[in-house]
């Protein structure tokens, strides 16, 4: 049965090459879709700041993710033409994809800016009124936002928008949690994240509404941090809010307000951890490392050094949570995203030249078939992959109990395993995976139950 299986496979080697080159160049089978996107906060107008401006002109990324406190004083419409035209930056370059969330430096709380002003002078970056969802028009100050201009509703203070935006793969949730709202137009009201509360609900209700859609990661944005290893800032966004998203396990809380580098370990509740409160608790870490799995928790990543004065890393309680810790480098957090996986890397602009890198590898059925159909372990679904696991699967596909690895390789559900089910997974992928997937090949198998939620039968 193998001798005839690999002369079909050395047959057809030269028709799957075909095969790859059409969809490369036509275009005509699905490709893994990918994006970069920056954030950063505490941001100032300093040469610091130019210079990590600069640097985000030559980091690829999509948009730029503002994490509160822009320019600490009302310069706001110069400080936005400097990212709008490139005045006053060494190179002259602008980067108009700038997306705003307020910080309590731009609220009137610390009265130093006005994110009414921002987001009219700095615009909606990549998007248009029509591309996010904020809270409806509300009449009363307390409950809500108020703008003049009802198109931009809450942007800026609550909003969130899916990328790209069509067929998006992510979700970013953009919230402030207990910023004081003192600004233009009679706005005075609290962002109050108690559980019930209607900001707690818009949170509650956007990630749940992107899981409904099937949208693989989830984001959230804040300016003001729960967990912080910086004795000058108070962590402040409430736990409620922030044991909601790790509760509902979002894969990555963006922070700024603590002007240094700060990142956890994956964090989850559990019965030993039924919430994270400003002590370690060892039990509430899922995982550590550089190398994690969607849906096992949520990793926090602090970056307040985008050009103002840096703070001292503390020794706090809650310190042991964090993994990687730095308060002598200025820089932004850079995140490429696909349906396979999350890659995020601090870009060192000035100061010296610390780093770090995380990667986040999903677990859903898309990235399960790719690793599954990735038999030789070198990162590409390719032709080789075909005559390997053909060769070692052999072909008869019994039942799901009985000759459960061929079964799983049926992709067509014909009850053989063939060069035509492998090509399907090679031409629907045809990428390269840079850093080799968990289990990898006929290993895989042995790892079934990471993928027991979201494997029902043969993926495919």
């Amino acid at each position: 049965m193998r001798a005839v299986l690999r002369a079909t496979t050395l047959v057809t080697l030269g028709l799957l090459s075909l095969v790859f080159f059409s969809a490369r160049v036509e275009g005509a089978l699905p490709q893994d879709y990918s994006f970069t996107f920056a954030a950063g906060g505490d941001h100032g107008d300093s040469t610091r700041f130019r210079l990590s401006l600069d640097s985000l002109n030559q980091s690829g990324a999509s948009f730029y993710v503002a994490l509160g406190d822009l320019a600490y004083s009302s310069v706001e419409q110069a400080w936005c033409q400097q990212w709008l035209t490139g005045s006053g930056n060494p190179s002259g370059k602008s980067f108009k994809n700038i997306l705003l969330l307020a910080g309590n430096h731009d609220s009137g709380e610390d009265p130093s800016g006005n994110i009414n002003l921002y987001t009219q002078y700095c615009g909606l970056g990549p998007l248009a009124p029509s591309d996010f969802t904020s809270s409806p028009s509300q009449t009363a100050p307390q409950n809500g936002c108020e703008w003049p201009d009802a198109t931009r509703r809450c942007y800026g203070k609550e909003y969130y928008f899916d990328w790209p935006i069509s067929n998006p793969i992510a979700r970013f949730i953009m919230i402030s949690p207990q910023i004081d709202y003192n600004v233009d137009n009679g706005e005075r009201w609290v962002y109050d994240t108690q559980t019930g509360r209607a900001r707690y609900d818009f949170a509650s209700n956007a990630i749940d509404s992107a899981r409904a859609l099937g949208i693989t990661w989830i984001i959230v944005g804040t300016h003001k941090v729960h967990l912080e290893s910086d004795a000058s800032h108070s962590s402040g966004m409430g736990a409620e809010i922030f044991n909601l998203l790790v509760e509902k396990k979002v894969d990555l809380l963006l922070q700024g307000h603590v002007h240094n580098y700060e990142r956890t370990s994956q964090l989850a509740h559990s019965t030993t951890c039924p919430a994270i409160d400003l002590t370690y608790n060892a039990t509430c870490v899922a995982n550590q490392g550089s190398r994690f799995y969607k849906d096992q928790g949520t990793i926090v990543a602090i970056t307040g050094s985008f050009g103002r004065s840096l703070t001292t890393i503390a020794s706090e309680p809650d310190t042991p949570y964090f993994q990687s810790l730095n308060d002598t480098t200025w820089g932004f957090t850079k995140i490429s995203l696909s349906r396979l996986r999350l890659d995020a890397q601090f870009v060192a602009t000035s100061g010296g030249a610390f780093t770090d890198n995380f990667t986040i590898l999903a677990t859903d059925t898309y990235g399960f078939q790719f690793d599954w159909a990735d038999y030789n372990n070198d990162g590409r679904v390719d032709i080789l992959d075909v005559a390997q696991a053909a060769e070692y699967f052999d072909e008869i596909c019994v039942s799901l109990v009985a000759t459960p690895r061929q079964c799983y390789w049926d992709l067509d559900i014909d009850g053989m395993v063939s060069v035509v089910d492998i090509a399907r997974i090679a031409t629907l992928f045809d990428i390269i995976q840079l850093t080799p997937y968990l289990g990898q090949g006929r290993d895989e198998y042995n790892l079934d139950p990471i993928f027991a939620a979201t494997m029902n039968g043969p993926p495919g």
